[in-house]
């Protein structure tokens, strides 16, 4: 990370495929099984394992003092990162920063800030990154120095191609010469890394280059790592074919993630917090789910309500659905007046949205009454009925005395 004092210049997943030599019945038959292994248990578990990411800073640190400081020259580019450390129960442990050209303070309490990133993009970059994944190239990993001199500026050019940072000196002319650096120095002059080529395509993680991680990272932008929709086809109530229950029509949960590089949905749970005794929820076949706790990514619902139950004080219910969701969310850790630090980590978190129902139930009744057609029709008929009525009374013979 690089010091204003210098010039402005601050600071698996592994796809295997398993072929048989056995009869075709038998591959036939495993894929059978696997096609039911992926509809049973869901889409989010169908192809990627999100990787288990510790952070490694407490909630609050005091950063390395001055004779901690490494320096880690472009040598080709002349780009410059101050490598900085805290250490965490003796290990010396990496901060990488967010501000390009803001002071890093050395010596420093710093303190977690209370509100996370929930970048997508930004997420994803961090978690592919050192100290989490280790960068190669030509399947070697990469000394530590170097790694931090990738991580740390493909997190400013991130940032900066994205737009967050509109303050930094980070142009497209410094962008450039990081782009195509392809050898690395300490301050003492000693060589780092020299490999044949640009080290931003040539490094590797998870399969990607460096360039290759940006630029995913950067169609992630702003997108929030998950959501949790809760949506009913209508807001109509029925009534079953036995008349116990009304019936709301059918509901579904759609838990989302920005892709699921950052995270995965593991299904939600159903709480009835406010409804009539003997309420039911249903899949559905209208049979009644009864453990709310576990329910699958996919499932689709109704909720049954009593009718003997409802009364004008029971008729509005309330159901909380918590979505279940693995994902990465990050942190700020921030002093008074000096750069930001920042850490990914991995976390099982919950979504909660709530789902409110009105058993407001209008019976389909046959419509009775005539139409306007009909009236006249009907009075028509009276009218002559009666006309026919006065002409036969006048032409009638009448009885002499």
């Amino acid at each position: 990370m690089e010091n204003n004092n210098n010039n402005n210049k601050n600071k698996s997943f592994m796809k295997k495929l398993f072929s048989s030599n056995g009869s075709v019945i038998a591959s036939f038959a495993i894929a059978i099984i696997g096609i039911v292994s992926l509809v049973a248990f869901g889409f989010s578990q169908i192809s990627f394992a999100l990787p288990d990411i510790e952070n490694p800073l407490p909630d609050s640190f005091t950063t390395s003092d001055p004779k901690g400081t490494e320096q880690i020259n472009g040598t080709t580019g002349g780009f410059i990162v101050y490598q900085y450390f805290t250490t965490v129960d003796g290990e010396k442990i990496p901060v990488y920063c967010l501000e390009k050209d803001t002071f890093f303070c050395q010596n420093t309490k710093y303190t977690k800030d209370s509100t996370a990133i929930n970048d997508a993009g930004l997420l994803y970059l961090m978690a592919n990154l050192y100290p989490h994944v280790k960068l190669k190239y030509n399947n070697v990993e990469g000394n530590e120095k170097t790694q931090t001199w990738l991580s740390q500026t493909a997190i400013w050019i991130y940032l900066k191609k994205s737009g967050y940072d509109k303050q930094s000196e980070m142009t497209d002319a410094k962008i450039n010469s990081i782009t195509n650096e392809t050898a690395l120095h300490d301050n003492q002059q000693n060589s780092l890394t020299n490999v044949n080529g640009k080290l931003y395509e040539v490094y590797k993680s998870n399969e990607l280059t460096i360039n290759a991680l940006i630029d995913k990272a950067l169609t992630l932008k702003g997108q929030a790592a998950t959501s949790l929709t809760v949506s009913k086809n209508s807001d109509t109530i029925s009534v079953t074919s036995d008349e116990k229950y009304y019936q709301t029509d059918l509901i579904s949960v759609a838990g989302s993630v920005s892709d699921e590089a950052i995270g995965q949905f593991n299904g939600y749970k159903l709480t009835i917090k406010n409804a009539p005794d003997g309420t039911l929820i249903v899949d559905e076949n209208g049979e009644e789910i009864k453990d709310l706790t576990n329910m699958v990514p996919g499932t689709k619902f109704y909720v049954r309500i009593p009718v003997d139950k409802v009364t004008e004080e029971t008729k509005n219910v309330s159901i909380s659905v918590e979505g279940s969701f693995k994902s990465f969310t990050g942190n700020r850790y921030v002093a008074d007046g000096c750069q930001t630090i920042t850490a990914v980590k991995t976390v099982n978190n919950n979504i909660s949205q709530p789902l409110d129902i009105e058993i407001n139930y209008t019976p389909d009744v046959p419509d009775t009454g005539m139409s306007t057609a009909q009236s006249i029709y009907f009075i028509g008929l009276i009218v002559l009925l009666c006309g026919i009525g006065i002409i036969y009374a006048n032409v009638k013979p009448r009885k002499s005395n």
